[in-house]
């Protein structure tokens, strides 16, 4: 019985062990390209504008229909003709009653549109919007795969400062211990002891903070990524790895083209939308031509037979063709087009502002990216230094050369570096990616 309570309690280990999965920043964004929620709603998007498209061809194709009519007279209507029609006084009228008490009516009917410029312009107009869908989804697909690196890259930095929290706590802890033995022995003063217990105290705190930080960000990378909170997942690459990953040099040396750029890209399409919204207003001046066909069977029974072959049914059957010609329309029309117009002009005026933004997002980009770099390099310095000295000082501190307090600013001189280099990593690789996302090319 315990062999067996043992063999399931390892089969549950190992299933829970293989329920975690291992993501590279890449493969954490190929698949938030497909599971994220927010890349299912742009791939809807486009199923709708692609489902547009046909709706609005489909207005020009031939439309059929067919109907049934059927009325019982319960009471045969009455109407009244002059007497004498019928050997009758003049002035007077007889009361008369037409028609059966049963009717019914089958029709089949079609029409189709000849001409209609506001549907040409439409049709061209629904395709425009198809691409704006898919410059929207590519959008949200670049947005997806910015916001999952940046929270990729947080989870590392912090479990960066969470190995460089627990070296430092290990340090702390082994001097602790020296103090603690030293002042038993009555070489130290209590004082000095409180001051490292203050220090080891403090990393703790901090070190708790950066766990519940990792959770969170975990959670958050989960959301981004369209993964259930419940499941577990790690990391597959590490921070050096990354780092090593970011090429500086190859990276300034691109070329910013706005015309590639998927905002531009979207204000242009905006534009040639309104245009083309306008040109529909403008057709509305035009006339409008279409066929028509129509067949019916009627019968009128005092019975109810509809079904009796041997009955007649009366044909009617037309075509013709129906022409709209719009003459007046008291300033509507005008108005409509005046407007249109003006929303074309916004549009465009739109799109040079998208032009103007996105060239000072581009210089913004570089800038802060060079900056960034600078920022790591120097922070990356200072640390190693700050590292450096403490190390030295705790020796000396174990020694007796220098007093607890001063050991304690050193401390918290180097936990002040230690933040400062971990964000630096963080601001590095979010300009970097930010600077990407601004070069990046829209086929």
């Amino acid at each position: 019985m315990k062999t067996l309570a043992l063999i399931l309690f390892m089969a549950a280990s190992t299933l829970s062990f293989a329920q975690v999965r291992s993501f590279s920043l890449e493969e954490a964004q190929e698949y938030a390209l497909i599971h994220s929620l927010e890349a299912k709603n742009a791939n809807l998007e486009l199923s709708i504008a692609e489902s547009q498209i046909k709706q609005t061809t489909a207005i020009g194709l031939p439309q059929v229909s067919a109907g049934l009519n059927f009325q019982n007279f319960i009471d045969i209507p009455t109407s009244l003709v002059p007497a004498e029609f019928f050997g009758g006084q003049p002035g007077e009228f007889a009361e008369v009653q037409f028609g059966t008490e049963y009717n019914t009516t089958a029709e089949l009917s079609a029409n189709q549109l000849i001409f209609d410029g506001a549907y040409i312009v439409g049709l061209r107009a629904a395709r425009v919007y198809r691409d704006v869908a898919r410059q929207s989804k590519e959008k949200s697909a670049q947005a997806i795969k910015t916001n999952v690196a940046n929270t990729y890259y947080t989870i590392l930095v912090a479990e960066e400062n969470q190995r460089i929290l627990t070296k430092t706590k290990a340090n702390l802890e082994e001097a602790l211990f020296e103090i603690t033995r030293l002042y038993e022995e009555g070489f130290l003063e209590e004082t000095e002891k409180d001051q490292m217990e203050l220090s080891l105290g403090q990393v703790e705190s901090n070190l708790n903070r950066i766990n519940r930080q990792i959770k969170i960000t975990y959670d958050m990378l989960k959301f981004q990524m369209g993964i259930e909170l419940g499941e577990k997942i790690k990391l597959a690459d590490n921070l050096e790895l990354v780092m090593k990953r970011v090429n500086p040099g190859a990276l300034l040396s691109r070329d910013f083209e706005i015309d590639s750029n998927i905002d531009y890209s979207l204000a242009k399409t905006q534009t040639e939308l309104q245009r083309l919204n306008w040109k529909k207003e403008q057709m509305g001046y035009l006339p409008k031509l279409g066929l028509f066909f129509n067949h019916q069977q009627s019968a009128q029974r005092n019975q109810f037979n509809f079904f009796d072959a041997d009955e007649t049914w009366y044909p009617t059957t037309i075509w013709g063709v129906n022409l709209s010609v719009p003459i007046l329309s008291s300033g509507l029309r005008y108005q409509t087009t005046q407007q249109a117009r003006i929303q074309y002009e916004m549009a465009m005026i739109n799109q040079e502002r998208t032009q103007n933004n996105l060239m000072l997002q581009e210089a913004n980009a570089r800038a802060n990216f060079l900056a960034a770099a600078d920022q790591y390099k120097m922070e990356e310095k200072n640390m190693k230094l700050a590292l450096r000295i403490f190390d030295t000082s705790l020796i000396k501190y174990q020694e007796g050369l220098i007093s607890g307090i001063d050991l304690n600013q050193i401390h918290n001189q180097l936990l002040s570096s230690q933040a400062s280099y971990i964000q630096s990593i963080l601001d590095y690789l979010e300009a970097k990616n930010n600077f990407e996302t601004t070069l990046e090319s829209f086929e």
